[in-house]
């Protein structure tokens, strides 16, 4: 059958069809059929950027593409395209783009959001930039945020997150309020907006709540909280309590444990320094430590009295008793005896004995206190493992006596864990010198709290949750 199409041709456009129609005024060429398509021409392009196979391609030239070709992003695949004066473009098919109902012909690594160069890539709403992809792996928020409507939160709770209170000030807030800040010098303060000057943590309980900083670890080794100051002259703590509260039994810092509440420990052993340190009204005592020239190991060091408490009388009643001081370091033995015909010889316990240092210049001193009617008695033959009680006259009684032991504590030799050793000297610290410095410089701490690695306040007021 031969097929045979109208060509119209008029002064200013060409009509293709089959019916003779006049071609439309508006069109240059009008191409009109009901049963056929207009077949472009078909052409193997090698890459966007290069014009062949045609030679100095006219702007807007058309072609269909049958070639996949080229280098990314410079490559091309089958489809139409046309010659935008410098590289072809292509005409988009209906999966290039994205769909703002979602796209389901997507490849992990092959199909993206974003751009192809250095530039940044933002996120609008009400075509206001609300977020940018910036080209250093960066997302920017366009907006500080406030605690009650954070730039970083969630749809089910948008007044809980992360935002910006000021230049350099990180926030996070819960319920539209404002629980925590990171400051541009790095303190941090939980509950509070002002962490006090000096404190890298500073964090306050909140109203009916017990504890400002709880910490808590299950295993099967480790603590719950540990902090560390490291500065070779840092006069001050890694952790400080400070108790404010009217009501009686309060504490600055409190400890329980199933076989320590509460453990201090000083790691110098070439500077004076002790694990515990108490001090009130300008009361100090220290505990567990090392008094410098000579060193001497202490374990309750201080002002004031040592002191234990007993029954009164009275039901309920409690009493104070002290303990008896000395200048020297001493240890003391009680025993009891009887002359047999006049004499006996006493020896001392082993394990005292072991422990005393006995010499010219550090004689040992027996006391006897005799039970009963004789001559009289002296001590003689005196040794650090035994004495000589004998009656005067040339006597020859039975009578009982008591006896009390006193001596120098003998110097002990401490072994650390890395095998080097330290000497208490305890013969030769008769009314040992006291550094003040030492503990004027803790106690002068007081007006500088906010030097501590981390501190807590708690505002209660007494330990019912009121």
């Amino acid at each position: 059958m031969l097929l045979l199409a109208t060509i119209s041709l008029n002064a200013q456009n060409i009509g293709i069809n089959a019916t003779g129609a006049v071609p439309a005024a508006s069109a240059g060429l009008d191409v009109d059929f009901t049963n056929k398509g207009f077949l472009a021409p078909r052409v193997a392009l090698t890459a966007l950027n290069a014009a062949g196979p045609i030679a100095a391609p006219a702007t807007s030239l058309l072609v269909y593409n049958t070639a996949t070709a080229g280098v990314s992003p410079n490559n091309v695949t089958p489809g139409y395209y046309y010659w935008g004066g410098a590289a072809w473009v292509r005409f988009s098919t209906g999966g290039d783009d994205w769909k703002i109902t979602g796209n389901a012909n997507t490849v992990a690594g092959t199909n993206f959001l974003g751009t192809t160069n250095a530039q940044a890539l933002n996120f609008r709403t009400s075509n206001l930039t609300r977020f940018t992809v910036a080209n250093a792996y960066q997302v920017f928020a366009e907006n500080n945020g406030t605690a009650a409507l954070p730039f970083y939160s969630r749809s089910a709770d948008p007044n809980t997150g992360m935002y910006f209170i000021g230049a350099d000030i990180l926030g996070f807030s819960t319920t539209g309020v404002e629980r925590m800040r990171i400051t541009n010098i790095g303190q941090v303060g939980v509950n509070t907006p002002a962490p006090a000057a000096g404190d890298l943590v500073s964090a306050t309980s909140a109203a009916g709540k017990e504890w400002a900083i709880n910490g808590y670890n299950a295993l099967a080794m480790g603590s719950g909280v540990y902090a560390q100051t490291t500065n070779a002259s840092n006069t001050y703590s890694a952790i400080e309590g400070s108790q404010s509260g009217a009501a009686a039994g309060g504490g600055g810092v409190y400890g329980i444990g199933n076989v320590l509440g509460t453990i201090g420990k000083a790691n110098s052993i070439t500077l004076q320094a002790f694990g515990v340190q108490g001090d009130n009204d300008g009361i100090w005592a220290a505990l567990g430590g090392w008094q410098s020239g000579p060193w001497t190991a202490r374990k309750v060091y201080g002002l004031g009295t040592v002191s234990t408490i007993i029954d009164g009388l009275n039901e309920g009643e409690k009493v104070t008793m002290s303990a008896p001081e000395s200048p020297d370091i001493l240890f003391m033995d009680f025993g009891t005896g009887q002359l047999n015909n006049g004499i006996i010889h006493v020896t001392i316990d082993p394990i005292f004995t072991k422990n005393i240092h006995v010499d010219a210049e550090h004689p040992i001193k027996i006391f006897v206190q005799l039970e009963g009617e004789c001559n009289g008695v002296y001590v003689a033959n005196k040794s650090a493992s035994g004495f000589d009680v004998i009656e005067l006259n040339g006597g020859t009684s039975n009578v009982s006596f008591s006896y009390s032991i006193t001596a120098n504590r003998a110097n002990e030799v401490f072994t650390y864990s890395d095998g080097t050793t330290k000497v208490s000297d305890n013969i030769n610290s008769r009314y040992h010198p006291v550094d003040l410095s030492f503990f004027k410089e803790q106690s002068s701490r007081e007006g500088h709290k906010g030097r501590s690695l981390i501190k807590s306040r708690s505002l209660q007021m007494n330990n019912d949750g009121k």
